[in-house]
């Protein structure tokens, strides 16, 4: 295969997505600590800020560097002005909201609550972006929230996540 020498095949394309996206679950959960940890000391605002400046010092390298040469300004071309500013608003507010709630409560029950992303996803892919959702993955988003209600138990009488 292309795999480099050594005689090992490459991998496919699915195992290295499947890596790249366990790499992000790291990077995510090492972000939440973080976030937590800023959180018991800083403003909601003062960590959004931060995150957003220090994303931006880590991304601008990498923009400049992908631009044409010649024309490094490129890679920060756009058609879609509007829609940008839509998702960075909401990004903001989304990040602003979820540091509130990592300060509040604990690290598990956050992440847990996080399993429900799909579920919103999916409504929203059907909904907005009229995505054809078959019933396989409606049941197993189904079951998955099930799952987050379980382990979350929102009902219970003596519920006290902390």
């Amino acid at each position: 295969g292309r795999g480099g020498g050594g005689g090992k095949p490459a991998l496919s394309p699915f195992v290295v997505g499947i890596l790249w996206f366990f790499a992000h679950q790291l990077i995510g959960v090492g972000n939440d600590v973080i976030m937590k940890s800023t959180g018991t000391s800083l403003g909601v605002a003062q960590v959004v800020f931060m995150r957003f400046a220090f994303a931006t010092l880590t991304m601008l390298p990498v923009m400049l560097s992908s631009g044409k040469e010649g024309a490094r300004l490129d890679a920060f071309k756009t058609d879609r002005v509007p829609l940008h500013v839509a998702r960075s608003v909401l990004l903001a507010a989304g990040i602003a909201l979820y540091c509130k709630g990592l300060a509040i409560a604990p690290l598990a029950v956050v992440t847990t609550l996080n399993f429900t992303i799909p579920l919103f996803t999916l409504v929203l892919a059907r909904v907005v972006l009229k995505e054809t959702v078959d019933a396989t993955r409606w049941i197993g988003t189904l079951v998955g929230f099930a799952g987050v209600m379980v382990v979350v138990q929102p009902g219970a009488a003596a519920f006290n996540p902390m």
